[in-house]
């Protein structure tokens, strides 16, 4: 079982060797990491003027300028349940409210040990203001013990969450773009949900919070936009499952003074598969895993659903793949 570690991330510490660091010292050994998943947010509109509605979802592959002028719906997933859409505002000209509804979207989940490759001109892990800054999934956990073993992030007034101690996370890939009454748009995303101790079972307006934080990190990094509140959280050591109620947080506040904090304004539902990579049962993850596991010894159902095949080797690769600038870091082979 890991011991939950945090890493000191300063302005010199790219996010990616700031993750590596952190992936050098845990140990692996009965732990497990998310290596597929995704996020169904339910959004209710109209919970603040910040929080209008939703007028287009985009994934991945799309860039900060586009996302700003690409016309709705967008390219990633969205349904909408009920209500209407605004118009969206001008320079000059506040938006035009709608019909408050309810809209669905999927948020696909970046896989442990996947590196973010935006299409140019952006880069990873980006400038924000500039481009977007796309997150890594940095997750280990003891399945029997998910928040106990949640390395967990710092809390700064309610508002940034993991700006100067970055715990681990899950890493989300898309962004919400948001009309109201202002002048353009808002943009929420390249979401990870993170783990802030201290909040855990206070009780706010519309429940009680997890100390689970979906951090939004589009030009303000690090942005506490929703509590997860009325959380279940479970794991059969195969897949990773979190259930709760969205609820109005800090860095939302502080943008809009008309967001209550502790307001519901949604609904999260996250499915991950986790991996268990130490094959051979050493307390490491890396090649020689997969040595073992190419030989047919050791522990070989990665993905530990009773079944081994191809998918356990892939979802094995991935995770020796992050490991190898971590161990050359380490000096180990």
């Amino acid at each position: 079982m890991s011991t939950p570690r945090t890493i000191q991330a300063t302005p010199t510490t790219p996010l990616l060797l700031t993750a590596l660091m952190l992936l050098t010292a845990q140990s692996f050994a009965g732990d497990t990491m998310p290596y597929c998943g995704q996020a169904v947010i339910t959004l209710e509109e109209g919970r603040a003027p910040s929080l209008g509605w939703v007028d287009a979802h985009f994934s991945d592959d799309r860039t900060r300028g586009q996302i700003l002028a690409d016309p709705a719906p967008g390219d990633a997933p969205l349904l909408r349940l009920s209500g209407m859409p605004g118009v969206l505002g001008t320079s000059t000209t506040p938006g035009v409210p709608g019909i408050a509804g309810v809209v669905q979207v999927t948020d696909v989940m970046r896989s442990f040990g996947s590196v973010p490759m935006p299409q140019l001109p952006e880069t990873f892990p980006g400038v924000p203001g500039s481009t977007r800054s796309r997150q890594v999934t940095t997750l280990i956990v003891d399945p029997s013990n998910i928040l106990g073993t949640w390395s967990p992030s710092n809390d700064l007034a309610g508002v940034f969450v993991g700006n100067t101690v970055q715990g681990e996370q899950i890493a989300f890939t898309s962004m919400q773009r948001w009309g109201g009454p202002f002048t353009g748009v808002l943009v929420y995303g390249d979401f990870a949900l993170r783990y802030v101790p201290g909040r855990a079972g206070q009780p706010a307006l519309d429940g009680t919070l997890s100390g689970l934080v979906l951090t939004s990190n589009i030009d303000f990094l690090d942005s506490s936009v929703a509590d997860l509140a009325n959380a279940s959280i479970t794991s059969d050591g195969r897949t990773l499952r979190i259930t709760a109620d969205l609820l109005i947080s800090g860095a939302l506040n502080v943008l809009d003074p008309g967001a209550v904090i502790g307001t519901k304004f949604g609904t999260i539902s996250v499915t991950t598969c986790l991996a268990q990579p130490d094959v051979n049962d050493d307390g490491r993850a890396d090649i020689d895993d997969l040595y073992a596991w190419e030989q047919g010894s050791g522990t070989r159902d990665v993905d530990a659903n009773g079944v081994v095949n191809s998918d356990d080797r892939e979802a094995l690769l991935k995770v020796v793949r992050c490991r190898e600038p971590a161990n050359m870091i380490a000096g180990r082979r």
